[in-house]
């Protein structure tokens, strides 16, 4: 049934997306192809190859204790060296530790002064502030009590006539 209703119905066109530069750079071009290697000339191709000297033969092939003995014999005096060397960076290490523990020490001693600092600033300031509304409250209480006299000093005339 649907395809007889679409077939009445003109299809729809599908709309084409836009083409979107690349963001990507280009692409690098090929490698330059190598000259191919020129080849002897000989129809033996064994005979191009270079001739290797025969390998000397050992008389006696030593043992793996042997090869072992040897080993240790000439890693020796390398241990020795390194195990020197280990001890003298393990004092680095702790002269380093050491060092950093006393800054950090002054570090935090000197946040704390700070904070102390501000904190004393801060009380002053608060004291300050303090005394200030204290004196403020106080000399408006005078002026109410003043300004009442005052009231009762102008009615005083009045009431005595």
């Amino acid at each position: 049934a649907r395809a007889k209703e679409a077939a009445g119905r003109p299809r729809p066109r599908r709309r084409r997306r836009p083409k979107v530069q690349s963001c990507l750079p280009e692409p690098l071009p090929p490698p330059p192809k190598r000259p191919p290697v020129p080849r002897l000339a000989c129809v033996n191709r064994a005979a191009a190859k270079p001739v290797r000297a025969p390998r000397p033969v050992r008389e006696r092939v030593p043992t793996v204790l042997e090869v072992l003995d040897e080993e240790l014999a000439r890693l020796r005096p390398r241990v020795q060296q390194q195990t020197v060397k280990r001890a003298d960076m393990r004092e680095e290490l702790e002269a380093a530790k050491a060092l950093e523990h006393k800054e950090r020490e002054n570090l935090m001693m000197s946040r704390d002064t700070r904070r102390k600092r501000a904190h004393v600033l801060t009380l002053r300031m608060q004291a300050a502030i303090r005394g200030w509304m204290v004196r403020r409250r106080f000399v408006r209480a005078l002026n109410k009590e003043y300004a009442a006299q005052a009231g009762y000093m102008a009615l005083l005339p009045n009431q005595l006539r």
